[in-house]
């Protein structure tokens, strides 16, 4: 059921005009651009919807259904609330405009980390765990490494932990 949600939804891009995985094709252009080794680093999709599985419960399937809690605003920026309270969540294209922000991503990870912790631990934490051990791990010289936005802070701070500082990590949104 989770797979054919997570289907669903990129099919609705698709049909909005948008191209889910661009990304990915840019990051291969890019890493052979400037001879850097590419490499797929996160866990396999049928793990994540294993952990997922394993973390949802009835309790949040019933709040995921009837709309969950309401969303916490007091630590977003005044003018983001507003961007949120503005957007056409029924029309993808307007909603993804919105999503392509860190601020916006950190907004909706935190409220999901309120609201349904162990599915944050399932979709976000353990994927973090597990990418940036590979990029620690399994990677060399130059790197290209293409993360969904609401990775990178993860990704990010678990790098500093290890490395120190910034690592020489150059990071772009």
């Amino acid at each position: 059921m989770l797979g054919a949600g997570l289907k669903t939804v990129y099919n609705m891009f698709r049909m909005s005009g948008m191209d889910p995985g661009k990304e990915f094709k840019v990051g291969i252009e890019e890493s052979d651009r400037i001879g850097a080794r590419l490499v797929l680093g996160d866990r396999s999709q049928d793990l994540t919807l294993r952990a997922l599985r394993d973390a949802i419960t009835l309790p949040d399937i019933l709040r995921m259904i009837t709309g969950g809690g309401s969303m916490q605003w007091r630590d977003v920026d005044p003018q983001l609330v507003e961007r949120f309270k503005r957007v056409d969540w029924n029309d993808p294209e307007s909603a993804v405009e919105l999503l392509k922000t860190r601020e916006a991503v950190r907004a909706l990870t935190g409220q999901m980390r309120r609201e349904f912790p162990r599915v944050a631990s399932a979709m976000l934490d353990q994927r973090d765990d597990h990418m940036t051990d590979g990029l620690l791990n399994k990677c060399s010289g130059r790197t290209v490494a293409v993360v969904g936005m609401a990775h990178m802070d993860g990704i990010e701070s678990r790098w500093r932990d290890a490395m120190g500082g910034d690592g020489g990590v150059t990071l772009i949104s």
